[in-house]
């Protein structure tokens, strides 16, 4: 992974000002991208980020791209957790 945050890098360079880029945003999914897929997650102590995923985090938001993280939670739907615990 190590060659994806130089890539990072290079893709997203660092913003010298304070406006967010309008004209980039970068979708995420969750589980399996930024956490250790571990079945259902249910509490915040559970979730356990990737090794790179803090420094991609850090560079994008250094470039002033927004991320937005989707996730699809069946758990919710299964009755495994409530909206209250997601």
């Amino acid at each position: 992974m190590e060659g994806g945050i130089s890539r990072i890098s290079q893709l997203f360079p660092r913003s010298t000002s304070d406006e967010v880029n309008c004209h980039l945003a970068v979708f995420m999914d969750r589980d399996g991208t930024l956490n250790v897929e571990h079945g259902y997650v249910c509490k915040p102590e559970e979730v356990e980020l990737l090794p790179t995923v803090g420094e991609a985090l850090r560079l994008l938001n250094m470039a002033r791209v927004p991320v937005i993280v989707t996730t699809n939670q069946s758990a919710l739907g299964r009755g495994l957790m409530t909206l209250d615990e997601f």
